[in-house]
């Protein structure tokens, strides 16, 4: 598998509010880092600029994100990974990730 990793500036992304965050899951398990710090994902609300919908991100954090519902919310070291195989299925897709996150 291959991978490309890009920055986000967030300013350029538009304003997200938290609607929940929750277990990343991986076969049933809560995915991790490899030094064992849980990953949550963190389903937010997009909700100016030309497109609005809902965006999750994955953050790492020893806790899970305690922030309100509807509160506004910013990324540290937000990045989209896109990733893709070199095999037969030629399988790919993208995903957000951030080292952390905090009400605005």
């Amino acid at each position: 598998m291959a991978a490309r990793i890009f920055p986000i500036d967030q300013t350029r992304f538009g304003r997200l509010n938290i609607i929940f965050a929750s277990p990343s899951m991986k076969r049933g398990v809560q995915s991790t880092t490899p030094d064992g710090v849980p990953q949550w994902d963190v389903e937010c609300a997009r909700t100016d600029g030309e497109w609005t919908g809902r965006v999750t991100v994955q953050v790492v954090s020893e806790a899970k994100p305690a922030i309100p519902a509807g509160t506004e919310v910013l990324f540290d070291d937000l990045k989209v990974i896109y990733w893709w195989k070199n095999d037969t299925t030629k399988a790919s897709g993208v995903f957000l990730v951030a080292e952390g996150v905090t009400a605005a």
